[in-house]
């Protein structure tokens, strides 16, 4: 829409029109810019700051990586990412900072935290620097959960396949029978929360199916059959492209393990084709970066949109809406985020060109020159 008003009163949108509202309020000029609801990221990783030798992170401390996703989240904030969703940490930082966000006591993005990721012995995330919470079997895997659910987690992330990040394993390989998946879903969604699965294999993004899980991250390995599924169970796949794109092209000279490097390489053009034919038998794709990952970092969350279309296939307008619409839907947040209507939450932004026309210009934070966070300007085009 040309030329709109938006009405904002408090945290909330009151009124979205081609003409003026009535009464007396304050204007905001946002003429020349384009504007649009909040970006929302399905899958950061804030205490984690995209350091290339991620076994560094061995020696950080607690307090220091929650100093680190106070840091990240505003840079992310700051590029338009008013909605964050962390799927994974050592410990409760995230969980610990989204409180302090919610209480006041410092300002950050809506941040939904998975606190540790759940993952079987010698699984992706059973290592030193990984520090996930390591179980086996349908009793500890529930237990696991209960205690995510205990610590203040609005999600639960659950590794059923291999990954890049884990030197014992392989990107192919299923992780966590179906059983033990489906526990924690039945224990997760009885708390009212949703299930995020590290899906990478195409036998673990089938278990992971089977078993009811929310959304499939990363999903390097989907077929005709998966993809069949996915869309028969309305979930949504989150791909995360940019991430191991950027450990590839750059991890060589710059101190990613090679067994790191390797595995990312090899995944490249399975990862493109797979979401080329996801997109194209109409699987719901929602955004996520995996930011934290190595070269991947935290305000620059913009650059997967550009990967989204070029190798994935989407349109712009597509890259768009998993950034704001879908991404909404996997939150279970349609009804208040996602678009700029009447009702929802006052989260909207205002770039610098036109995204529909050149999607690269969100991949440069300087773009985004408005930024209002629940109603309130956190940073302005002025």
């Amino acid at each position: 829409m040309d030329n709109a008003f938006i009405l904002v009163r408090e945290n909330k949108i009151l009124y979205v029109g081609d003409k003026p509202p009535s009464g007396e309020y304050d204007i905001m000029d946002l003429d020349g810019f384009f504007v649009m609801p909040g970006m929302i990221d399905l899958h950061v990783h804030l205490s984690s700051s995209g350091e290339p030798n991620y076994t560094s992170r061995i020696t950080e401390t607690t307090e220091y990586q929650a100093l680190k996703a106070y840091s990240n989240a505003e840079k992310a904030l700051q590029s338009g990412f008013t909605t964050l969703r962390d799927v994974g940490a050592s410990g409760m930082q995230v969980i610990s900072l989204k409180k302090a966000i919610n209480s006041g006591l410092v300002q950050g993005p809506r941040i939904f935290a998975a606190g540790r990721m759940i993952t079987e012995t010698g699984g992706h995330g059973d290592t030193p620097f990984g520090s996930g919470r390591v179980c086996d079997g349908a009793d500890e895997v529930r237990k696991a959960v209960r205690e995510q659910i205990k610590a203040g987690a609005d999600l639960i992330k659950l590794s059923v396949s291999g990954g890049g990040m884990s030197p014992q394993d392989s990107p192919d390989e299923p992780q966590f029978t179906v059983e033990e998946i489906s526990v924690a879903v039945q224990e997760a969604h009885s708390k009212h929360r949703r299930v995020a699965a590290h899906a990478q294999s195409n036998i673990g993004i089938k278990n992971a199916l089977r078993a009811g899980v929310d959304t499939i991250e990363h999903a390097l390995y989907l077929d005709e059959e998966s993809c069949k599924m996915i869309v028969a169970q309305n979930r949504i796949i989150v791909p995360t492209m940019i991430s191991p794109f950027l450990t590839a092209t750059y991890g060589k000279n710059a101190g990613v393990p090679e067994w790191a490097l390797a595995k990312t390489q090899m995944a490249l053009e399975p990862h493109k084709m797979s979401v080329n034919l996801a997109n194209n038998m109409g699987v719901k794709i929602g955004f996520g970066t995996d930011a934290g990952t190595p070269f991947n970092y935290h305000g620059l969350n913009g650059r997967e949109f550009e990967c989204l279309v070029v190798r994935g296939g989407l349109t712009p307008g597509q890259a768009l809406y998993a950034a704001t619409g879908i991404a909404a839907e996997a939150l279970g947040k349609n009804d208040s985020l996602g678009t700029i209507s009447a009702g929802k939450l006052a989260d909207i932004i205002a770039i610098n060109g036109n995204p529909l026309t050149d999607i690269k210009v969100l991949a440069d934070p300087t773009n985004v020159r408005f930024v209002m966070l629940n109603g309130q300007v956190v940073k302005s085009a002025s």
